[in-house]
């Protein structure tokens, strides 16, 4: 069938984007001159214009530059899908428009085959997306009975069977013409509204693939239902704990490395600023994924002639996000460094969100009242979040950390070896463990070291342990930028030999174990 598809309708990029000149692409990123990529507001007869003109499916093309000789796709007339009698084309066509055949296919290809090992299969998936990008929208009027029986099926592998079908309509309609894309959208729509109303823990995966597949190597202005019915606040209020959780799962997924969906991007940060201490601690996990595919596109450029240079111009970026959470968590111990309006490192004011919410407090936790409690469970709950949010951000980007997050360092190391809330406190360990094995770039050393020896003034000495856990740890990982600036060196060493004159034993005994291995490993000459 592969070789009597229909013929691909490309027109040379100039049409597309206008003459192309043969010179430097310049630098990479989202920027005034591909803004005409991005995904946008469009009443419908803009968009039905912005149909009949060339796209592309390729992610690539326009972030840093274009291919030489690239051609570029039109869509599909309904003429197009008109066969010849005796084609390859015409007879897979003739069985597949065939109602009584095709519920016999459904039928077998919804049988489960092994409990419990019955997944998404892709080469399915495919296929059928083969057959509706050659066949047309005739074949959507064939299938849409079968879909909207199977997805309101509580079988698994009709479920699955239904996310197979549903990704190869989606993934076909790409090259329709408007007015047949918008008829098939018509009855979809129903069909994920029922998807995100009735998904289970058995059936998620194989809806996850759906969502991912269907998105991805498409122009996101042609998955527009799809992609608004995906990002609404309203996913998000009193769906219970997995619906909340899966709904982030497909978000995620959908807008994940596609920086063309700048908007979706902003609006859907924008719908997670009021969730950063969700109830839920599932919810929670999945908001912090959700955050670090939206501030994984802040990615600054270094070099000559890229000062200032981001990536992600426009996108939600790490600074704006520390900026908002660092006045909702607080400092359970005094440090001097740290006063109750500025946030560390930056040294800029930052609005509380409440009058009565303490940044600093030399109190035990357990001692204050009932409200004070609340507001300290809700601290709490969102350090969890920013602490989870650091694990998948170093895990997901392959860029260096930004200085910002060292701001969030006094607050991970008050917390570890906490016994009130044992979730919070792994998180908090497991953010610092990132944290201190990431190989720091050049310019990122002195605001680390700037930041330890302000928290070095903590009066908690559980503060200072994990201080210098992290020192030892982070030191050692970047022990050549480190060893070779001396300026560097004496700081680090005047810090550990501070810390032996601690006045609690357990500090003066764990800075003696990190100046011995700063002096094995010649360090400290």
């Amino acid at each position: 069938m592969k070789l009597e598809k229909v013929p691909s309708n490309k027109v040379p990029l100039s049409e597309m984007i206008g003459p192309v000149a043969d010179e430097d692409p310049g630098l990479p990123g989202a920027q005034d001159k591909n803004d005409y990529l991005q995904y946008r507001d469009m009443e419908p007869d803009e968009l039905e214009q912005y149909w009949s003109k060339p796209f592309s499916v390729k992610s690539h093309m326009g972030y840093w530059g274009y291919p030489v000789g690239e051609r570029v796709r039109m869509t599909h007339s309904p003429e197009d899908f008109n066969t010849k009698p005796d084609s390859v084309r015409s007879l897979i066509s003739q069985f597949f428009l065939d109602e009584s055949l095709v519920t016999r296919f459904v039928e077998l290809n919804s049988l489960e085959h092994e409990k419990g090992l019955d997944f998404f299969s892709m080469d399915r998936g495919l296929f059928l997306c083969f057959l509706f990008e050659n066949i047309g929208p005739r074949l959507a009027q064939v299938f849409q009975p079968h879909i909207e029986k199977l997805v309101g099926s509580p079988e698994e592998s009709q479920q699955r069977a239904a996310a197979e079908m549903v990704y190869g309509v989606v993934r076909g309609l790409r090259f329709w013409d408007y007015k047949s894309a918008q008829q098939a959208w018509c009855w979809l729509l129903p069909v994920f509204q029922q998807v995100l109303n009735s998904v289970t823990l058995e059936t998620q995966q194989d809806w996850d693939y759906c969502f991912s597949g269907a998105s991805n190597k498409a122009d996101p202005n042609r998955l527009r239902p799809m992609l608004e019915l995906l990002v609404t606040p309203e996913n998000l209020v009193s769906q219970g704990a997995f619906k909340e959780s899966s709904y982030l799962l497909f978000v995620t997924n959908c807008l994940s490395q596609n920086w063309k969906v700048r908007e979706l991007y902003i609006r859907t940060y924008n719908i997670l600023r009021s969730h950063w201490d969700h109830p839920y601690n599932n919810v929670r996990h999945h908001i912090a994924n959700t955050l670090a595919t939206l501030l994984a596109m802040d990615i600054p450029l270094r070099g000559a002639n890229r000062q200032d240079w981001n990536v992600g111009k426009g996108f939600p970026t790490k600074k704006m996000f520390i900026d908002e959470v660092i006045p909702m968590l607080n400092l359970h111990y005094h440090n001097p460094e740290f006063s109750k309006d500025e946030t560390p490192v930056s040294g800029t004011t930052t609005p509380l969100i409440k009058e009565d919410t303490p940044n600093t407090s030399s109190e035990d936790v357990s001692m204050t009242t009932d409200t004070e409690d609340e507001e300290t469970k809700k601290s709490n709950r969102i350090l969890e979040t920013v602490s989870l949010w650091i694990q998948t951000q170093i895990r997901v980007s392959s860029a260096t950390i930004s200085t910002e997050m060292f701001r969030i360092l006094p607050y991970l190391c008050q917390f570890i070896g906490t016994e009130t809330d044992q979730d919070v406190s792994q998180s908090c360990l497991q953010a610092l463990c990132y944290l201190s094995v990431v190989i720091l770039s050049d310019h990122a050393i002195q605001p680390m070291l700037d930041m330890c020896k302000k928290i070095a003034q903590s009066h908690s000495y559980k503060t200072k342990m994990s201080l210098l856990e992290y020192i030892q740890v982070s030191v050692f990982t970047n022990f050549p930028k480190v060893v070779i600036n001396s300026h560097y060196r004496e700081q680090v060493q005047s810090l550990v030999l501070n810390m032996l004159q601690d006045e609690n034993l357990s500090v003066r005994q764990k800075a003696s174990k990190v100046l011995g291995g700063l002096l094995h490993s010649g360090f400290i000459e």
